[in-house]
């Protein structure tokens, strides 16, 4: 019988091992935004300038709120769904850990009660999900270049957006944005909405690889 000790050694062995692979993905990762996914910096950073333009053109910070908000839940609820499906055809460990997330992120777009830090918690137990299957996960992307860059582009238009709402920017951090104080909440929406349509894009994208199926009746090769 395996004793807890065992156990535990067994648990901190799964959590711990990999790290050259994990290395050398994160090399891979690097090389293919520097190249061929180069782009999938710009979407948050056109978003910014959008932003600006839309206060200059005076829209207020609540009319932007009014605009995006209904958006937001169109696109997560679209989001959830696209993943709800590769689930449910594929059961890939990518697909389940980002539906999860998906699920947290639609809910706090509704503004259920806690959701505001709930949000944080589903995004960890998505995350560890994600690192304990990290083998599967690594398999399943290999030489998916354009899959990773939205990837990419997902998390780094998701970072800014969270930067701007917890005033990073702001006079007296890191004064990046002209006229943060006024413009923050503009510019908060509609990253966040320029975030949500990568994630979107993941699952869409992701649909051209032709995964293998679960059910006999999807006979299709993985193509990387």
């Amino acid at each position: 019988m395996h004793t807890s000790t065992d156990k535990i050694s067994a648990f901190v062995k799964r959590m711990t091992h990999g790290r050259k692979q994990i290395r050398a993905e994160l090399r891979d990762w690097l090389r293919i935004v520097i190249t061929s996914g180069s782009w999938a910096f710009f979407p948050v950073i056109a978003a910014i300038v959008i932003g600006y333009i839309c206060d200059a053109n005076g829209i207020s910070p609540r009319e932007m709120k009014r605009i995006n908000e209904p958006i937001a839940i169109v696109l997560m609820s679209l989001v959830v769904i696209v993943f709800f499906i590769r689930v449910r055809r594929y059961a890939l460990k990518t697909d389940i850990s980002l539906l999860i997330l998906s699920i947290g992120f639609l809910c706090r777009e509704i503004h259920f009660t806690g959701t505001g830090t709930g949000v944080y918690v589903v995004a960890l137990i998505a995350g560890l999900y994600a690192w304990w299957w990290r083998d599967d996960i690594l398999e399943e992307l290999a030489g998916k270049n354009q899959l990773k860059a939205t990837l990419f582009c997902m998390c780094w238009s998701y970072l800014i957006a969270l930067l701007i709402q917890r005033r990073v920017f702001k006079i007296g951090r890191i004064a990046l944005l002209p006229y943060e104080d006024h413009i923050h909440i503009n510019l908060e929406e509609i990253t966040e909405n320029v975030a949500h349509i990568a994630f979107l894009l993941v699952g869409l994208i992701a649909f051209y690889y032709h995964p293998k199926a679960k059910s006999p009746r999807h006979p299709h090769s993985l193509d990387t």
